[in-house]
């Protein structure tokens, strides 16, 4: 688990990663998911508020953008 910007945090599984939001601090929501080929090795913060970075066990590096779903 790794707390973003925005009173969000992010949890990665093996093949996913899911971003929630605790705006209202009673409950968690998921605004964001993201699904990968290769096993998830890290997340972390993008260099934007609304960035989240995805580091997959074959090397690869990709950047995300997070925006809450309406």
């Amino acid at each position: 688990m790794i707390v973003l910007p925005g009173n969000r945090f992010a949890v990665a599984d093996k093949y996913k990663v899911e971003v929630y939001d605790l705006t209202d601090y009673q409950s968690a929501f998921k605004c964001w998911e993201h699904e990968v080929e290769n096993e998830v090795v890290a997340v972390f913060p993008g260099p934007n508020r609304d960035q989240i970075g995805v580091l997959e066990s074959n090397g690869k590096i990709t950047l995300h953008n997070i925006k809450e779903s309406e």
